[in-house]
């Protein structure tokens, strides 16, 4: 209703792209609805040329471009939850790897669309460092997004400024956003294959961009502009010919002051909730840091007096710590077996799966299909649900969760996971789930894959293959998912790896243990925080 009586009297209705004209439609609004071009595609005609090189020389002297000759790609990402940013840290990464020289430049094109938050956490997951235009005038965001090799970007308004500047761009999609107007634009520019569907798959689009495909057409551009000067003319006639309407200015103003006074009462009392709820919060916090620490203590005590004598480690370090990685195609190594056989079976018997989530999708890289089920959290040491695991798999956890299982770790791998954080997840794979060849994110740096699944037949698929490449045929080795064996992967910028389809004809799914170590301060790409 509100939308409807917003349009009804007012003399031209414009939108940039069809989605919009389709919402007002849905709403009721029985208007002439126009779709027109964005008049940021304008840009050149209010921020001069000379200007803009005169603010990229200000910029370079100020250290927030690299110096001229060094090419970089500028970057911008506003609303993107955690493992949006952890798949688009991974490409930048991977790309980066293959350009040492490429650097990147974060941009904080929209301040009150919390840019400043979303990028500092997108530089934290970044193992190079990176430069920042932090709050940055208009004048300064045209002048670097012009100066760019590449644009990487999930704004409109990045895409459109850069494209009607020149320079190339790498758009990606958000599942929390409406993707109409990015649809619109690159379907406007003839750009639809450089607008990818996830950010994980921007490195592919970006390595195309950096080799000089996919240029902005300057005559589409060129018929934007066009148009963009015909609806301005248009609406300088509209409001030409429109006829003066009287307002009371008296009563208009008594109004505003009614809903300004309600609006202070409600922001009062808003500012009086919002310190309520912060010493909630805080009583909460406290709450829980000390439920983890007497449920911790109480399954220490449970996993000693339960079964007395029999708090023997379900975890075989020893063979952890006896093996020797492989050195190509990288640092990879095959364990095992790491349980006895009695244990191997009582795991596999045992799986635990109480209130398991279901996962389906796919991100270009791989598809999946599988239920997952926490083992222990980000960085903690007790495991989830405790009391729904049997005695094995609550030993197991504390192996997992001890310093003998890091020390081992740290012989067998050369890499110190001693400050890494733990996270360890059980996965059951369906028929027809797979990987395909994929980097691990760059947050990730140790993983540990432990099979319990109790048959790991190759014609069953399930195979986990080290590569050489992203090629999927560049095979290396291609390791069976056997009961009680483990595969350890040492994340490099080369440690390509697939899982191949389980089939239909496989018994049971393809369960498995992956117990991963994150640098410090990564948030878990699976649960975006610790589930409770």
């Amino acid at each position: 209703p509100l939308l409807r009586r917003a349009c009804a009297s007012v003399d031209l209705l414009t939108v940039r792209d069809t989605g919009s004209k389709a919402r007002l439609e849905a709403a009721g609004v029985d208007r002439d609805i126009q779709v027109v071009p964005d008049t940021a595609v304008l840009i050149d005609d209010v921020l001069t040329a000379p200007d803009r090189a005169a603010a990229a020389e200000r910029l370079r002297v100020a250290g927030v471009l690299p110096p001229p000759g060094t090419p970089f790609v500028a970057v911008h990402a506003s609303f993107s939850a955690p493992g949006t940013l952890a798949e688009l840290a991974g490409a930048l990464e991977e790309v980066r790897s293959r350009h040492p020289q490429l650097e990147v430049v974060l941009v904080e094109i929209g301040p009150t669309h919390g840019d400043a938050a979303t990028l500092r956490s997108l530089a934290r997951q970044l193992t190079r460092t990176v430069r920042t235009a932090a709050d940055p005038t208009l004048l300064e965001v045209a002048a670097i997004l012009e100066a760019a090799e590449v644009v990487v970007a999930s704004s409109f308004h990045a895409m459109l400024v850069a494209s009607a500047l020149g320079t190339r761009t790498v758009g990606f999609l958000q599942s929390s956003h409406r993707p109409a107007k990015l649809v619109d634009l690159s379907r406007a520019l003839d750009r639809e294959a450089w607008l990818v569907d996830r950010p994980s798959m921007v490195a592919t689009a970006l390595e195309a961009a950096l080799a000089g495909e996919g240029p902005a057409d300057p005559d589409l551009v060129a018929r934007m502009a066009r148009a963009s000067r015909a609806h301005l003319d248009h609406l300088t006639d509209v409001l030409l010919r429109a006829e003066p309407r009287t307002v009371d200015l008296d009563e208009r103003t008594a109004a505003h002051g009614h809903l300004v006074d309600r609006l202070a009462v409600a922001a009062a009392r808003e500012q009086r909730l919002r310190e309520d709820l912060q010493v909630v919060d805080t009583h909460l916090r406290g709450a829980r840091s000390a439920a983890r620490t007497w449920e911790a203590a109480f399954w220490r005590l449970e996993a000693r007096t339960a079964d007395a004598g029999d708090d023997r480690p379900v975890l075989d370090v020893g063979a952890i710590e006896a093996t020797e990685l492989e050195e190509e195609p990288y640092r990879w190594g095959l364990v095992g077996p790491v349980f006895a056989p009695e244990a191997a079976a009582g795991l596999a018997r045992t799986f635990p799966l109480d209130e398991a989530e279901e996962r389906q999708g796919t991100d270009g890289r791989r598809s999946w299909s599988y239920r997952v089920r926490c083992l222990l959290p980000m960085d903690r040491s007790t495991p989830v649900r405790p009391h729904a695991l049997d005695p094995l798999w609550r030993q197991l956890a504390d192996d997992l969760a001890g310093p003998a299982y890091r020390r081992a770790l740290s012989r067998a791998t050369g890499v110190d996971v001693a400050p890494l954080h733990l996270e360890a997840n059980l996965f059951s794979y369906g028929p027809g789930a797979f990987q395909e060849p994929h980097l691990d994110l760059p947050e990730k740096v140790v993983t540990h894959l432990l099979w319990v699944n109790e048959d790991g037949e190759a014609e069953y698929g399930g195979c986990l293959r080290i590569l050489r490449s992203r090629d999927p045929e560049d095979l290396h080795r291609e390791l069976l998912p056997t009961l009680g064996w483990s595969a350890l992967l040492v994340r490099s910028p080369e440690s390509w790896h697939s899982v191949t389809p389980v089939t239909a004809a496989a018994p049971m799914d393809r369960r498995a243990l992956v117990a991963t170590f994150h640098r410090p301060g990564s948030v878990s790409t699976m649960w975006g925080e610790a589930p409770d």
